[in-house]
């Protein structure tokens, strides 16, 4: 049998352990990770960049939206004023009170947890002077232009990722690893070959839960570099599951340096060469800070806003430049499912008690069209809408992508209807179903040179080193089945000549679906269950559950709540 190396990055086949220790450490570190985001807040350092030029316009803007000035982190300037005649910031020295005390030294970009009912950080606008000298109490303080070396402020990060939260705040490994496997329940998860071990890169046909579901899966593999002229990649199951994979290949792309590629739906190429971000951003409370959005950094917007609103979903508003003339573009996305909504999902199948497996094996009979208009009317999809002269148009629904890493998804944007001089698109899910870590937008239409190159594995060898190659081959409902944890197949490309001066974009296509296998005890409550039906009532299920864990809302209606 072969060895498996993993990289430290990859999450580990470690965590072998009984149902019910996987029960009670999963309402564990759904309690754990709850209370770490409601309990503690966020903010990110922010650097204003200012000239000489338009320092004043900067400091008057910010200081009418955060009227608290602190001065080397030292001591308060009350009673801010600017003088762009003699180039003068002046006040009154004081000092600094104990909710905007901080002995954390502030490192532009950096997030920082707080607790929010000891501090106040948002409305805080930050000041390094060349100066070290604290003034008295009392003083009237004049500060030169010249003298500023830096202005920062705190932007309030809501979206912060669950999993970044309990990863910086349990500080290991381990205690990740812990949450993936006893939260996560889905898809097969795929490892590319990187020298001697392997790399995690995501998972496979994500949400495909039975036959009539089954789809094209198109997953990027971003850094993947043949060795020996052999692209090598790794499927396994790691879950209580089973897993059915029908097709496996690898799509090769050379285009053109400096331009990114990605794959819709429908298999089609989509180029991005100038990804521009969003200008303003607004959520149900408010503006957002732009830069929340501005980087791959798994600091996500988790779309779990405390304002409720009727149906318990959340959205995302965001607005771009537009260029004149531009009558299309194309939204760029990096995003994942929360680990919040793969742990909801399994509560609420517990529910089903011992006829689980029944009901289960009824979904396989229902045909896709059916399932998915539950799912859409769950707001378990990412919803995306643009501003037309019409109102809000849906302009697409993109299906779950997984809770295990990024996926970057495109989405065509056609702007004829739109009239306004900027474009707005808004995003819509169910409590906290999603989590954004990137948006950009690009109008560029030229056509970027590429090259497809669609490859079928040479071999293809499971944990017990029999080959499945004729499995993998082609759609044909002939399955590689892994139904147990640890089953693992590897398999093998041949990687075609790269042409010089291009860059090289992979794929792995696949299709298949998955089986939970549970052992859910009790009598089901078919009433209870059947308010499952109506509109919404899954995502009131996820919001209500969610501050029952917590505690924080004692008016949730306790029929759409975990028992």
């Amino acid at each position: 049998m072969k060895t498996i190396q993993y990289h430290s990055s990859s999450p580990p086949l470690i965590f072998k352990c009984d149902r019910k220790f996987t029960r009670y450490m999963s309402v564990f570190l759904a309690f754990c990770m709850l209370h770490l985001s409601l309990g503690c807040s966020y903010y990110k350092v922010r650097e204003v960049p200012a000239s000489m030029d338009d320092m004043a316009g900067h400091i008057r803007e910010f200081n009418d939206q955060r009227n608290y000035a602190i001065i080397n982190q030292s001591w308060h300037l009350k009673m801010l004023s600017i003088n762009e005649d003699t180039r003068t910031l002046s006040g009154i020295a004081g000092s600094i009170s104990p909710q905007h005390q901080s002995d954390k030294s502030r490192v532009i970009k950096k997030t920082y947890r707080f607790k929010s009912e000891q501090r106040e950080p948002y409305n805080e606008l930050h000041f390094m002077v060349q100066s070290e000298r604290i003034p008295t109490a009392g003083d009237s303080v004049s500060i030169p232009f010249s003298d500023i070396k830096a202005i920062t402020v705190n932007d309030k990060n809501t979206g912060r990722a669950v999993l970044n939260v309990v990863a910086g705040t349990i500080g290991t490994f381990f205690a990740v690893s812990l949450i993936i496997i006893a939260l996560k329940s889905s898809c097969p998860v795929v490892y590319i070959k990187d020298g001697a071990g392997y790399v995690f890169k995501g998972e496979l046909y994500p949400g495909t839960l039975t036959p009539g579901m089954e789809h094209p899966d198109y997953l990027p593999l971003p850094g993947f570099y043949p060795e020996k002229n052999t692209f090598e990649v790794l499927v396994t199951n790691e879950l209580r599951e089973k897993q059915y994979t029908d097709v496996l290949l690898l799509w090769v792309v050379d285009h053109e340096n400096q331009s990114r590629v990605l794959l819709n739906e429908h298999g089609e190429l989509q180029t991005f060469s100038r990804l521009i971000s969003p200008q303003k951003i607004y959520n149900e409370s408010g503006r957002v800070a732009p830069d929340v959005l501005q980087e791959n950094d798994d600091l996500a917007y988790t779309f779990n806003n405390e304002l409720a609103t009727t149906n318990s979903t959340r959205e995302l508003v965001l607005h771009f430049e537009r260029p004149p003339a531009a009558d299309h573009a194309k939204l760029f996305l990096s995003a994942k499912n929360s680990l919040w909504l793969d742990y909801i999902y399994g509560k609420f199948n517990e529910q089903f008690g011992a006829y689980y497996n029944q009901f289960q094996q009824d979904q396989q009979k229902l045909s896709a069209e059916k399932i998915h208009k539950w799912v859409d009317e769950q707001d378990i999809p990412l919803s995306v809408y643009l501003k037309t002269e019409n109102g809000w148009e849906l302009v697409k629904k993109v299906n779950t992508v997984g809770p295990m890493a990024n996926r970057d998804l495109g989405i065509e944007l056609d702007l004829e209807r739109v009239s306004a001089k900027k474009i707005e698109v808004k995003l819509v899910c169910g409590f906290m179903f999603w989590e954004l870590d990137y948006a950009a937008i690009d109008y560029d239409e030229k056509q970027i040179k590429s090259q497809l190159i669609k490859i079928t594995p040479y071999q293809a060898m499971d944990e017990n080193n029999t080959d499945v190659t004729t499995l993998l081959t082609m759609v044909d409902k002939q399955y590689l089945e892994q139904a147990e944890r640890g089953n693992a197949v590897t398999v093998s490309f041949h990687a075609p000549q790269q042409p010089e001066g291009t860059e090289r974009s992979v794929f792995l296509v696949s299709q298949g679906y998955y089986n939970y296998i549970r052992d859910y005890k009790g009598i089901p409550d078919f009433k209870r269950i059947k308010t499952f039906r109506e509109k919404n009532a899954f995502t009131r299920f996820s919001e209500n559950s969610y501050k029952s864990i917590l505690a924080i809302d004692k008016t949730a209606d306790p029929t759409l709540t975990i028992q």
